[in-house]
């Protein structure tokens, strides 16, 4: 091999390993960004089911509050369901489960919120969910909130 096409070999091998380097730069941008357009996806996507359950406690607790009322026609029953089963049903397409209510212990995905302090009872005993978590695959959507035995 002559001296120039050495050289010529030494240009071209230099011109591809710059390319190479570009290229995996442009790649390795277009990895992160993807990643961030999937963790923003999934904000967005969390986002919007804790507003639907916001309204879904909103309509639960009117409903609560309507049975808890003397006098109140029995037809309101049907129109709260006519507004909550719309809720629900998105919820359950896009995979969005209600947690478990807690029997007696603390769960993974839940928080005490409230405390009573109760003599008889043992401390950390769960009293009563005051508001259920809801889970969408993995992700916690919003953990139950719970009061306990203090």
């Amino acid at each position: 091999m002559s001296k120039e096409q050495e050289i010529l070999l030494s240009k071209e091998l230099e011109s591809l390993r710059s390319r190479m380097v570009s290229h995996a730069s442009q790649l390795y941008k277009y990895k992160k960004d993807l990643a961030s357009a999937t963790k923003n996806k999934d904000a967005i996507m969390i986002d919007f089911f804790l507003s639907l359950i916001v309204e879904l406690d909103s309509i639960e607790q009117a409903e609560q509050e309507m049975q808890n009322t003397p006098g109140v026609p029995g037809e309101m029953e049907g129109i709260y369901q006519a507004i909550k089963q719309p809720l629900l049903k998105v919820l359950t397409k896009y995979g969005v489960t209600k947690l478990e209510p807690p029997v007696n212990q603390l769960p993974d995905f839940s928080k005490v919120v409230k405390k009573a302090a109760l003599p008889n009872r043992t401390s950390g005993e769960v009293l009563r969910v005051l508001k259920n978590g809801y889970v969408w695959g993995t992700k916690v959507v919003r953990y139950t909130e719970l009061e306990v035995v203090e």
